[in-house]
């Protein structure tokens, strides 16, 4: 049986990434609770995405059973949860997170990075995780694009009267739309 070009090139490709040639970066997408516990005892809960880009096993596991205390005893809790993981070519990586070269090279060496909801530069890197680098180059070149929020709400204004309660569902349809 004959090979196919595409099936020999992912035959080598899978030999160098086998023999380092080739690096594959890890890729951890992370809904974290965090649970904060305070002198009242009241306990307040929030909600962060995180991203952990590294091949550090052992680093990834203290990143994800964290617990914070303070000097009287109240201690912060984060519960990870996994959403998504994948393996990435180094370039792609450094591109996809905006990432230097010298910050790749680090997490080749074993040192994984964080990326917290405000280390984001407002690009949706939580989101665009699931994404192939084609979608993430389109859209990217659709946001880079001219838009104009308030030239819209205008338009929308001009035309009809903005009561409360038609702001709420402008507000709605808005919030659903993918």
């Amino acid at each position: 049986m004959e090979n196919t070009q595409e099936e020999n090139e992912r035959k080598g490709e899978s030999m160098l990434t086998k023999f380092g040639a080739i690096k594959k970066i890890g890729v951890y997408c992370y809904t974290v609770s965090i649970e904060s516990a305070n002198v009242g005892g009241t306990i307040s809960e929030k909600y962060e995405n995180r991203i952990i880009i590294g091949n550090n096993e052992e680093q990834l596991e203290e990143q994800t059973e964290w617990r914070q205390e303070d000097q009287e005893g109240y201690a912060d809790l984060y519960d990870y949860t996994l959403v998504y993981s994948a393996e990435f070519h180094s370039d792609e990586v450094m591109e996809r997170f905006d990432l230097s070269e010298s910050q790749i090279e680090e997490i080749l060496e074993g040192e994984n990075l964080e990326l917290d909801d405000w280390d984001l530069d407002g690009t949706d890197y939580f989101n665009e995780c699931k994404l192939s680098m084609e979608e993430i180059i389109e859209k990217r070149r659709i946001d880079s694009e001219p838009f104009d929020a308030d030239e819209i709400i205008s338009k929308i204004a001009s035309e009809y009267v903005l009561t409360t309660k038609r702001k709420a569902s402008l507000i709605k349809i808005i919030n659903r739309l993918p």
